[in-house]
């Protein structure tokens, strides 16, 4: 006795399921290849973020000292046990997103700088982006003259804003 099919069975073709997974196999590829970019540029914006709270550290610090800030004439890892975060009244010392991974970093990345003139009237806080919008000038720097902005070289002593 042979059995009959039903012909009219609820469920997919092969040709719907093949288009369906080619579909997010699409969107899949597209995540992952966007995916380190947002990472980046998330970052980047932690980066300026955590500046801005040094700016802000500092101008209070400036204000109790009668418009004089901590002097460091040479670049002074902001975040780092240097004691500037007990200085300026910090609780918390915002670190670098990357800070500590030694595969991505340098020397020089990954860390907040300071420096100050030598008579502590005008400063920088700056950092090195992974992800600049000009490849040129790839640090954030924020000065104690308000300016904020990005440039290729870091600031010195003589000239605390390269901006």
């Amino acid at each position: 006795m042979r059995k009959k099919f039903a012909k009219n069975l609820p469920g997919f073709t092969m040709i719907e399921l093949l288009i369906v997974m080619a579909l997010m196999a699409a969107l899949a590829t597209l995540f992952v290849t966007t995916y380190p970019n947002v990472l980046q540029k998330g970052r980047d914006t932690e980066r300026q973020s955590d500046l801005k709270q040094y700016q802000t550290a500092l101008e209070l610090f400036g204000n109790k000292n009668n418009g004089t800030y901590p002097i460091e004439t040479v670049p002074v890892d902001i975040s780092a046990a240097t004691g500037m975060c007990a200085t300026l009244g910090m609780a918390n010392c915002p670190a670098d997103p990357k800070n500590g991974d030694t595969t991505a970093c340098s020397s020089s990345e990954c860390r907040y700088w300071y420096i100050s003139n030598a008579n502590g009237t005008s400063y920088s806080v700056w950092a090195t982006l992974e992800k600049p919008q000009d490849a040129s000038k790839p640090l954030i720097v924020n000065c104690s003259n308000g300016k904020t902005g990005f440039t290729a070289t870091s600031p010195t002593s003589v000239s605390t804003c390269p901006i």
